[in-house]
């Protein structure tokens, strides 16, 4: 964010966006139309699913990386609490929100 509006109205502007429930409630189609530009322009995917420590010890990050050439495009993200680590619940919800993406 560029301009001459202090820090604290720049993180007050960041916060009310992580805030925004309408925005999180469209994550899904967020990432599919950022991820389909390289989905299309593909013959055959590989996807990587990789889980690895978020914002300390009491949340993970369950990403899902489009292999491209030698490096690797985030196509999905998910948080998750310590509690729902690695749950059958937790994979099976990413997973039906990456085949939304990848649809």
């Amino acid at each position: 964010m560029s301009g001459v509006v202090d820090v604290k109205h720049k993180i007050k502007r960041v916060d009310r966006f992580l805030k925004n429930t309408h925005l999180y409630n469209e994550r899904v189609v967020i990432y599919k139309a950022l991820a389909h530009p390289f989905i299309d322009s593909l013959p055959m995917l590989a996807i990587v699913v990789d889980w690895s420590g978020a914002c300390g010890q009491d949340y993970h990050l369950l990403r899902a990386s489009l292999l491209v050439d030698v490096r690797s495009i985030v196509i999905y993200n998910m948080i998750v609490e310590q509690k729902d680590f690695d749950s059958p619940a937790t994979n099976s919800l990413f997973l039906d929100e990456l085949y939304e993406v990848l649809r």
